[in-house]
């Protein structure tokens, strides 16, 4: 006759231990699947900041060219300027 005293134990023992490895497989598949979509949002995160950072590398070329125009056009009106005041102290010199 079969002891129900011995196989009970035994029997909960196995049933928890595959409880156990089927929450252990479910909970390392969850993980995985965690990992994987934390890895997405990461990599579309460093994506666009690399897109950003572009995006600024291009507004500072185009604010460089730009200050450049403006230094030719400044060193234009600064000559402009000197030769309207040597005008200027001429036409003083002439009335004095």
């Amino acid at each position: 006759m079969v002891n129900l005293e011995v196989w009970v134990p035994i029997l909960v023992a196995v049933v928890s231990l595959v409880v156990s490895l089927v929450s252990a497989r479910a909970q390392a598949h969850k993980d995985t699947a965690q990992n994987a979509y934390e890895r997405a949002v990461m990599s579309a995160d460093v994506r666009y900041i690399r897109e950003s950072i572009d995006e600024i590398k291009m507004d500072s070329k185009a604010m460089r060219g730009e200050i450049r125009e403006i230094e030719q056009r400044l060193k234009g009106v600064e000559e402009s300027v000197k030769s309207a005041h040597r005008r200027v102290d001429d036409l003083e010199e002439r009335h004095e």
